[in-house]
């Protein structure tokens, strides 16, 4: 027990004084002095042992899977490990866990880091663990630290121990939230949880099922290559889900849907499947004028009956017919129920263009709703005349589009890039010369010519699809034709689009019951040539402000300049904006951008007289840099090599940049260093993108012209031994600050004995290391060990005599 209270003292003094150490030199920076960092000297927690995903409720009549939802917990995973060991000494009053969380997160949302999801979890007997509200079809990396509460006996004060190392990580995939609505004839609408992995999205196995049990039903296997712009699953990157628009059978009938993770990934923990969920398909309705009257016309409302596919007699059908008022956000009216499957109405002419209807079905069996939660109905019915049933007229493929004032607004050889083609055609027409909405398309991509009479299934890349808002070619306000993006292609291939226009018409069938039938055009045929993504095309430079001398983050109003060094910025992504006058593209802040243009830019979209400019990896910077003269001119620049700096990278390095301005949430400022310059002399610099593998660059950007600081003569003096302040200490680093001066440069030798003929590692830090930071970071080195650092200073080859061993360890309390 004794010796117990020693180590608890001492502990207790030993985090006394290195908080008071970091507290003094946070307030009082300017205060000198040797400062000295302790180990915590407190026995290690163990780590955490078989972190795993393991059911808590596992027996009956509460069982519950390891992974799961309900509505208490939301998504969640069960987690359970071995009882904690102990410290040595054991000087724990309660032992406690920590979960950390890291998210594989999809490529079009920001990146998130790693969370403490679950915290301060008592750990003393307890094994087990729910993590709830999680997010439904992700993917997840989790592991625990261990921590301890121990009690000074002099003090009475209770500390917590420095967590344990980390337990092992567990990978899982929480359930995939799958959800389905009836969308058109005989179509439903699936959508799921687009979930990636650390390589990529995953594949599916999708089963869409007219019985409940999916007997005998195959899957449709869709892979990550089926997914995106002109491909059968489309992306919904606002809410991160996929949406799959399939074809049924028959119309009123439930259908059974569920959706499989298809992932060979032995480390991932994850349910078999997904929720089943059922969904019916519309009840096919069409109208019919009968007669005329006084009061109105009669009309006739006939629809397809319900179909269960059960033959035991004891099925009750009736149907409910509501009657509601177009536009308008009022329930509709409940009209009448009928057995049968017409129904006969008087309308008046103004009732005709303000009136819909919808059928419902009551599906019963001994009195019970067969189908419990699912709505049977049909779409709106909007009363016309049924349409006579005629072969839609071949799409009318165009090259561009034109605005009334002859402006070009899109054209297919514009938007032809090496691995994606824009489609164009004029609008379908009715007899009345009005946009026939009801035409949809078929749509093959296909390589082999011999093959355009009869592709293969997998050349199909849109099947029944209607176009929408983003399909749309506007001139203002005025729809004035059609488009479709074509993604995932081949460079440098030829490839032939076939596109059929169809139409679905409902009439009754040789049986007297409804029926749609689908009339096609004649096919249109587009020959697509992709060119070389020839990634030798000399990148763009900025030709206006993004090249520019930097702010000085830290004094408002000043530059990052001084005699002999300049730190100049750019950016790796920045918006421009088309200038007529000029024609020239001219660079725009993000602000200065309409929020809706800016949105449709980050999408990818194409608006016209704006662009993204983005460097990708294979760009560098090459810098020059001459003294001004004054009969110099732009043209000068293109015979001068900008040879100050060559093959800067383009990765974005500013510590300071404001990712929240930066309308993706990303950085992008380049600072580049300028050294080797005169005292208060002229200077003209510019810069130039380059690819070094293929020996081209660009044209030089706009230049920048810099004056940098004079020199004000002062006695050389020989530098005073700079004193440490002790800053923070890290896992297996230790940050250093001291009296620096600007314009000094600095050695620290470090060592593990109070020698400093012994120290082993001298690090020299330059006047440009300390542009950013008041305090230098040594990494490293090993935790739970002393080490001696000494500092001295030099200025013009005259150095000082060094500082005295100031002793640290990592690891130790902050």
């Amino acid at each position: 027990m004794t010796s117990i209270r020693k180590v608890e003292r001492k502990v207790a003094l030993l985090i006394l004084v290195t908080m008071l150490s970091a507290i003094i030199g946070t307030l009082l920076p300017g205060i000198t002095g040797t400062s000295y960092v302790y180990a915590a000297d407190v026995p290690t927690q163990p780590e955490p042992e078989r972190l795993r995903v393991e059911p808590i409720y596992d027996t009956e009549p509460n069982v519950q899977p390891p992974i799961g939802y309900n509505e208490y917990d939301e998504h969640y995973v069960d987690l359970k490990w071995d009882p904690l060991r102990n410290p040595v000494p054991n000087i724990a009053i309660n032992k406690y866990m920590n979960f950390y969380l890291q998210e594989i997160g999809k490529p079009y949302e920001p990146s998130k880091s790693v969370i403490i999801k679950e915290r301060d979890i008592l750990a003393d007997g307890i094994n087990s663990l729910r993590m709830r509200r999680l997010d439904s079809g992700t993917i997840y990396y989790t592991y625990a630290r261990a921590y301890y509460t121990y009690k000074d006996d002099y003090s009475d004060d209770i500390y917590k121990s420095p967590e344990s190392a980390p337990s092992n990580t567990v990978k899982f995939l929480t359930d995939i939230n799958l959800e389905a609505y009836p969308y058109g004839i005989k179509q439903i609408k699936i959508v799921w949880d687009d979930v990636w992995n650390t390589n990529g999205r995953i594949n599916y196995r999708l089963y869409v099922s007219e019985d409940k049990s999916f007997t005998n039903t195959p899957p449709i296997y869709i892979e990550n290559t089926d997914i995106g712009n002109g491909r059968p699953v489309s992306v919904n990157e606002k809410d991160g889900k996929l949406e799959y628009i399939h074809t049924v059978r028959d119309a009123g009938r439930v259908y059974y849907i569920k959706i499989v993770p298809d992932i060979v990934d032995p480390e991932l923990k994850r349910s078999s499947e997904s929720n089943i969920v059922a969904v019916s398909s519309y009840i096919l309705a069409r109208t019919t004028k009968i007669s005329s009257t006084a009061e109105g016309n009669v009309w006739r409302i006939e629809w397809s009956p319900v179909v269960t596919g059960l033959n035991t007699g004891d099925i009750d059908i009736s149907y409910q017919i509501y009657r509601g008022i177009i536009d308008s956000n009022d329930f509709p009216t409940y009209m009448a129920t009928v057995d049968d499957t017409t129904y006969i109405t008087t309308l008046s002419p103004h009732d005709e263009k303000n009136y819909y209807f919808i059928i419902r079905a009551s599906v019963t069996r001994n009195g019970e709703d067969l189908y419990p939660g699912i709505r049977i109905e049909s779409d709106k019915i909007i009363i016309k005349e049924t349409e006579v049933p005629a072969i839609p007229a071949k799409p009318e493929l165009v090259n561009e589009f034109r605005g009334k004032a002859d402006n070009l607004i899109i054209s297919y050889d514009n938007e032809l890039k090496a691995n994606e083609a824009t489609i164009l055609w004029r609008l379908p027409e009715t007899g009345e010369g009005k946009v026939d909405s009801n035409v949809i398309y078929d749509m093959w991509l296909i390589k082999d010519p011999n093959t355009l009479n009869n592709p293969a299934s997998e050349d199909k890349i849109a099947d029944s699809i209607a176009m929408s808002q983003s399909n749309y070619v506007m001139d203002g306000r005025d729809l004035i034709g059609y488009k479709y993006v074509i993604s995932n292609l081949e460079q440098n291939t030829v490839y032939y689009l076939k596109i059929v226009a169809k139409k679905t018409f409902i009439q009754y069938n040789e049986d007297g019951f409804l029926e749609e039938i689908t009339m096609s055009s004649e096919p249109a045929i587009r020959i697509i040539k992709t060119p070389v993504k020839d990634i030798s095309d000399q990148p763009l430079v900025p030709g206006r402000p993004p090249l520019r001398l930097k702010k000085n983050p830290q004094i408002p109003g000043k530059y990052m300049i001084t005699e002999t060094t300049a730190v100049i910025q750019l950016k790796n992504k920045w918006y421009e904006c088309y200038n007529t006058e000029t024609e020239k593209w001219e660079y725009i802040e993000p602000e200065d951008i309409e929020p809706g243009i800016l949105d449709d830019l980050e999408k990818g979209k194409h608006i016209e007289n704006y662009r993204i400019v983005e460097y990708d990896s294979g760009v560098t910077i090459d810098v020059g840099c001459v003294e001004y003269k004054e009969d110099m001119t732009y043209n000068d620049l293109f015979r001068l090599p900008a040879d100050k700096i060559r093959n800067f990278p383009t990765t974005p390095n500013d510590p300071y940049e404001d990712v929240s301005l930066n309308p993706d949430g990303k950085k992008h400022n380049i600072d580049i260093t300028i050294s080797g310059l005169n005292p208060n002399a002229s200077y003209v610099i510019w810069v130039k993108a380059v690819r070094v593998g293929y020996d081209l660059s660009s044209e030089p950007s706009d230049p920048i012209i810099i004056t940098t600081n004079p020199e004000i003569p002062i006695p050389v003096a020989k530098p005073t031994v700079p004193e440490f302040t002790y800053y923070i200490a890290g896992d297996d680093s230790i940050s250093l600050a001291w009296d620096f001066k600007i314009g000094y440069s600095y050695y620290i030798k470090y060592g593990t004995k109070d020698d400093i003929n012994s120290a082993s590692e001298e690090i020299e830090i330059k006047p440009e290391d300390l542009f950013y930071s008041t305090y230098y970071t040594i990494t490293g080195l090993e935790q739970q060990t002393m080490y001696y650092f000494w500092i001295r200073a030099e200025i013009m080859a005259t150095p000082s005599p060094g500082t005295p061993g100031s002793p640290g360890t990592p690891g130790s309390p902050q």
